[in-house]
């Protein structure tokens, strides 16, 4: 397998159009002139299986203002989804978004699989928990829902807001609670700053969530009875 490397701008269209817009339910992917406007460097990370061909992408998206990055997309070409890309590409994405951009947690928004049904084209939600589980993620305890990306989208409800803490001092003492929520809430609002008029009681009981003053609980992924589910949209 090739070096992880970041992606060039030659590439983002090859992206969108071969790996993600064939990866993801259209509610849940940025539309592709967003994609190509607002992809930063060092945030577009790629595998290839042959030169100039990409096999694997990871998309992340980092608030220098919270030290909080959040992994919006891990895919793989369907044609090379047996080569074990997605686990390669993830874990050296890991450790180079450490070294560009040295987060304090890296968050990973992940679909319930009480309230999502595995596909061939869209993958196994009780796999993908399994895969970041194996990875050390864990579930922080709140009604997550993805916002509507574009006044023409659909929020996304009955997700879960996997974290990966890097920094021990966002940590409770005993480890069970992540106590950054002013800085979760935070990241929150800077990428949705005005929830659609249906989504606006699943969006303030989200953020209420977060400012638990004792921090928010850490679920194990394989314990989401304990974790609330979103609440539904108007």
């Amino acid at each position: 397998m090739a070096d992880i490397q970041v992606a060039r701008p030659n590439q983002l269209g090859e992206i969108y159009d071969r790996i993600l817009a064939r990866s993801f339910p259209a509610d849940e992917l940025v539309d592709r002139e967003t994609f190509l406007t607002y992809a930063t460097w060092g945030e577009v990370l790629v595998s290839l299986d042959a030169p100039e061909q990409v096999a694997a992408v990871a998309v992340a998206d980092y608030s220098s203002t919270t030290e909080l990055l959040l992994v919006e997309y891990l895919a793989v070409a369907p044609e090379s989804r047996e080569g074990g890309w997605g686990k390669k590409l993830f874990k050296a994405a890991l450790k180079r978004w450490s070294e560009l951009m040295s987060p304090g947690a890296f968050l990973a928004e992940l679909e319930r699989p009480d309230g999502h049904r595995a596909s061939a084209e869209f993958g196994d939600p009780v796999r993908r928990l399994k895969f970041y589980d194996r990875l050390g993620f864990k579930c922080l305890a709140l009604p997550y829902y993805q916002p509507a990306l574009s006044p023409e989208q659909h929020p996304v409800m009955d997700l879960i807001l996997s974290v990966l803490v890097t920094n021990p001092e966002w940590l409770s003492a005993d480890g069970s609670r992540f106590t950054e929520g002013a800085r979760l809430e935070a990241m929150l609002l800077e990428r949705m700053p005005e929830p659609t008029p249906g989504e606006a009681a699943a969006w303030e009981t989200l953020l209420l969530a977060t400012r638990d003053p004792e921090g928010i609980e850490l679920v194990d992924l394989s314990d989401l009875k304990r974790v609330p589910r979103s609440v539904p949209f108007a």
